[in-house]
Order: structure tokens, then sequence, then C-alpha cells
């Protein structure tokens, strides 16, 4: 595991035109941890959140989802995700960390494989 010396620096930067948004970290050279957040008319859609495995367990993706949730909040827009795990990270432990900042559970994704969460704006 890596420790980070200094404070967290997010940058947000618009993808395409303006349909999406990334919100980014570097964390040494050629080490970004990133989530991926699509706008659609009523709601924004999590793509996909990043953290490099030697950077994990150290608050980097909590830092990230809590700029997107103020984000989203201000907006007042409903968050949606699939939530499906990779690599070494566990399904259940997925989903938890999703619940603990207020998505639930409303369907299943076939295609994907996985759950689909929402939040509502708070």
């Amino acid at each position: 595991m890596t420790t980070l010396k200094t404070s967290l620096r997010i940058e947000k930067t618009p993808v395409g035109e303006g349909v999406a948004l990334t919100y980014k970290a570097k964390l040494s050279p050629g080490k970004i941890a990133k989530i991926l957040l699509a706008k659609h008319k009523n709601y924004f859609n999590i793509d996909w959140i990043e953290v490099p495995k030697e950077f994990r367990d150290e608050g980097i993706a909590n830092s990230l989802m809590a700029q997107l949730l103020d984000d989203a909040d201000g907006y007042s827009k409903v968050l949606r995700l699939v939530a499906v795990a990779c690599g070494d990270v566990r399904q259940s432990r997925l989903e938890r960390w999703y619940e603990s900042y207020g998505f639930e559970e409303i369907g299943w994704n076939d295609k994907l494989g996985g759950p689909i969460m929402e939040r509502l704006p708070q």
C-alpha cells in the first residue's frame, strides 16, 4: 500500500460534448483514480470507478465519491449505477460501499450481471 503525502486534488473534466464528466485524482506519475459520470436528462449514471490496486483502502474512492455526491445533490439529480465488482474486489463489499452512500437496489442488469442501484438527491 502506498501512502499519499499530500491532500487529494480532484479535477472534473467534461467528456465529449458535455455528456459525461470524469472526476480524477493524480496519485503518482502514471497513476490516476477516477470516476466516470454520464449525464442523462433525469439522472446521472456512474459508469465506473477505478482506483489503482496499490492505492486502495486509503479513502481515495471515498473522496471522489463525496465530491460527485455533492455535485449531484446540487443539481438535484438521481444517481444510478450497476454494481459489478472487478478484479479482486468482492461483490458484497462493493454493494455495501454503495449502500453506505445511500444507494439502494432497484433492479437487476442481466447484461452486466449486477444490481442496478439508485440514490435520490439529499
